[in-house]
């Protein structure tokens, strides 16, 4: 394998690696989103769209802030560069005027949705300014501004796995609709 596979169940609320030497537990995250944004059902304060998307940077916070934890790994479009490197793995599927979509690791989805829905990037992260406890390692998920929030002991188990392999793609494949949360 040349990439690093993230699969995002959101209905199910579990974030699995697939990748060499991958932890085998599936981590609980959530996508859900305070939703009043102007641009719904995907745009600011909605979740992103189902779809491929790539992780990017990796930024440290140090102190930690209650919004975002110690640490947020940035999501961007997989666009059509990133999608040739992965060529070998990935089939794309594309009629002219469509979505541009792909099936990579088995599953189906378009490519991106950000910059469809007014948006440049959003986040993986920690905290949650509404938690009683945001840097607890197991904190309470809340709800984002439409990124997607890991518990802060499992965010450190994945930026250490990426940091781990930085010579690989990571792919970030996010399916169905976010289950709710009550914060």
């Amino acid at each position: 394998m040349d990439f690093v596979h993230l699969v995002f169940d959101r209905p199910a609320m579990r974030l699995r690696i697939f990748g060499p030497d991958a932890p085998t537990d599936a981590f609980e995250a959530s996508g859900d989103a305070w939703g009043d944004g102007l641009h719904a059902p995907y745009g600011h304060d909605y979740p992103i769209p189902p779809g491929h998307y790539q992780l990017t940077t990796i930024d440290h916070i140090d102190p930690p802030i209650a919004s975002e934890g110690a640490a947020q790994i940035q999501v961007e479009d997989l666009d059509a560069d990133a999608l040739d490197a992965l060529i070998r793995d990935a089939h794309a599927m594309h009629a002219p005027g469509a979505v541009p979509a792909a099936n990579i690791g088995g599953l189906h989805g378009d490519l991106g949705g950000l910059a469809r829905h007014g948006r440049a990037a959003i986040m993986v992260h920690g905290g949650g300014s509404n938690a009683p406890d945001p840097f607890a390692p197991r904190q309470q998920l809340c709800k984002t501004f439409g990124c997607t929030r890991m518990h802060n002991e499992d965010l450190a188990t994945l930026v250490a796995y990426l940091e781990h392999h930085p010579d690989r793609r990571t792919v970030f494949t996010v399916l169905g609709d976010p289950a709710p949360l009550a914060r």
